[in-house]
């Protein structure tokens, strides 16, 4: 009998450990959220969600408005030192290619011609 009481106290402590636990780390995931949306747009400390406010399930969905928006390129100056950079690449292999005729090195040229290629493609230039 005294295994049976030893066996339910175990229980009972790994339980409410594990209900703590649960609970610790839905508060801190609603606090550190709470302090991104705040961080990214400081009008809306005011308006922020309450964690009641951000756990209702019958509140509005709402839609992010804004349109995905691509990368800027790089100034001209990085394109410029890319392009130099791979056709120095492409010529490099390609005399270590005639030099030595091996395997490696036909794979490193292709790789790095192709690359010089589809970049000057990819720009609009000419070789």
């Amino acid at each position: 009998m005294k295994y049976f009481f030893l066996f339910i106290t175990i229980f009972l402590a790994v339980y409410l450990a594990n209900l703590a636990s649960h609970f610790t780390q839905a508060y801190l995931w609603v606090d550190a959220l709470t302090h991104v949306s705040i961080r990214d747009n400081p009008k809306a400390s005011s308006s922020a969600m309450s964690k009641s406010e951000f756990f209702n399930p019958s509140a509005p969905a709402v839609r992010n408005s804004k349109p995905l928006t691509s990368v800027a390129p790089p100034v001209d100056k990085q394109l410029q030192q890319a392009i130099e950079n791979d056709l120095k690449l492409c010529n490099f292999w390609s005399a270590a290619y005639a030099k030595d005729r091996l395997d490696s090195s036909k794979a490193h040229k292709e790789q790095a011609c192709n690359r010089y290629q589809r970049n000057i493609k990819k720009r609009g230039l000419s070789p």
